[in-house]
């Protein structure tokens, strides 16, 4: 395997830098996909942006309306659930950002 890399390199006075390129396995800093200013980096950082507002929003509804139940059990349990609900899905956005973010820095 590698007789034939260093065929490859004798007749391409570039194929050192091709195969050189990215031995890290980290993203190309320029990459404008994948690098760290890349489209989709920047849209999971948006979107883990707006997920995790919206969660926040949803927890603090949900306890206002907890609170304002009155012990009305229906409401309890309505109110109880989108705390949970709310919960899970930042818990979801958090992990998407880290899934996101280990795949992009393998690849």
């Amino acid at each position: 395997g590698r007789d034939v890399l260093k065929k490859a390199e004798e007749g391409n006075p570039l194929a050192k830098e091709i195969c050189d390129d990215n031995q890290a396995g980290a993203p190309d800093a320029d990459n404008p996909i994948f690098g760290p200013d890349g489209v989709l980096t920047k849209g999971v950082q948006i979107l883990t942006i707006v997920v995790g507002l919206a969660a926040v929003v949803a927890i603090i509804v949900s306890g206002l309306n907890l609170v304002a139940s009155g012990g009305n059990p229906e409401n309890v349990s309505k109110a109880r659930k989108g705390i949970v609900y709310a919960v899970v899905g930042l818990i979801i956005a958090l992990m998407a950002q880290i899934i996101v973010s280990f795949v992009l820095n393998k690849v």
